[in-house]
């Protein structure tokens, strides 16, 4: 049996998916199963996949009609025979020690899903490392994360924000997944389907564990990616309905009551502009139509955005009304940041004059000792 299995959606990727294989394959972890899962690809994925099939028998290719990326997850998943999981994107790329360092602290800590850093990548620029997705080694200062875990109490901002719901940033424990199988399937021929597997993983693990290095190398300039995509927005409600499903399925509803109404504000306000249409913000309004505000504990700047939705006619008219409130609190936050600069200036003019008056102070006295002498 292999220890882990690599699941991976393919679908035209023909351009990164070589480099991508061969940074699984080239891994100082052997001891693995590659499932490429081509999703009826229509470029020269298929014929690379077969290729690779050939040379390596640690690679499995299956085939199926269109599913989309949660679709061919979802048929890797059934397929993998590893005691840990990885999915994996096969236009990005691992550094040659991942699943190995992955593997080593999943064991070490008998954790359910390990996070870790992800580094960035732009064609023809160097890689970027300012943004590692999860730098838990500044909130957990000094730790061992070779012998330390935690849960989502911990680290409960990471569970609804958007920047952390890629589970391509996480190593998971097969026995983990298997326990909640009706939980953890992946949403088909849809976007953002990584939401709600990513919310389910982090509120369900018993033990959870990180590694201090990056270990990813994500892909930002595939204009094909499904991220890059503007006619999917409207997907982006089946998916706010299944997180609020899960949290009432499993319980934790009450505790995420406020988290929730944040998330779905936000999620649905952050595509309106690439969705660009009437259509989509009719919904948006009928959404929070159905929402008393007041019931829930949320920062002014949510309440703001969606009473602006619920104050505007139209799409035109919300997009004018936006204008205006971001105006308004950029100058705000101008006047404030001009404030403190201010402050600060008067702060150090302060400790200037005090420093030319002890110095004015020393000559005196020096001068006074030396008409003595």
């Amino acid at each position: 049996m292999a220890f882990i299995s690599v699941i991976m959606p393919v679908y035209n990727v023909e351009k990164y998916l070589e480099n991508s294989l061969n940074s699984v394959l080239t891994q100082s972890f052997t001891d693995i199963e590659v499932i490429c899962v081509n999703d009826e690809s229509t470029d020269g994925s298929l014929e690379i996949l077969k290729e690779f099939e050939q040379k390596d028998r640690r690679v499995k290719v299956i085939n199926q009609k269109n599913r989309g990326n949660g679709g061919a997850r979802n048929t890797g998943l059934k397929h993998a025979k590893g005691e840990y999981v990885y999915f994996f994107d096969s236009d990005d790329a691992l550094f040659p020690e991942a699943l190995e360092k992955m593997y080593e602290n999943i064991t070490s800590n008998e954790s359910d899903l390990v996070l870790f850093k992800v580094a960035r990548y732009v064609e023809g620029e160097p890689l970027n490392y300012n943004r590692p997705i999860f730098p838990l080694d500044k909130k957990f200062k000094g730790k061992d994360f070779d012998d330390f875990t935690f849960t989502y109490k911990d680290i409960k901002y990471y569970i609804m924000d958007s920047g952390y719901f890629a589970v391509w940033a996480k190593f998971y424990k097969k026995e983990f997944l298997d326990k909640y199988a009706d939980i953890f399937v992946f949403p088909e021929n849809t976007a953002f389907g990584d939401v709600r597997f990513h919310i389910a993983s982090m509120i369900l693990a018993s033990k959870i564990s990180f590694v201090n290095e990056f270990l990813y190398k994500y892909t930002m300039s595939n204009t094909n990616s499904i991220t890059q995509n503007k006619t999917n927005r409207m997907d982006i409600f089946n998916v706010v309905d299944s997180v609020e499903e899960l949290f009432i399925n499993t319980g934790f509803d009450e505790e995420f009551k406020d988290d929730f109404i944040k998330f779905k504000i936000h999620q649905l306000l952050f595509y309106m502009f690439s969705a660009n249409s009437d259509e989509y913000f009719n919904k948006v309004y009928n959404e929070f139509s159905k929402i008393r505000i007041e019931d829930y504990d949320v920062p002014d700047v949510y309440k703001g955005k969606y009473e602006l939705v619920l104050d505007s006619r139209n799409y035109a008219d919300f997009l004018r009304t936006i204008t205006l409130f971001d105006n308004k609190r950029n100058e705000k936050y101008n006047i404030i940041t001009s404030t403190r600069e201010s402050e600060k200036l008067k702060e150090e003019n302060r400790k200037l004059k005090n420093r030319i008056k002890e110095y004015k102070s020393r000559k005196i006295i020096k001068l006074t000792d030396k008409l003595k002498r």
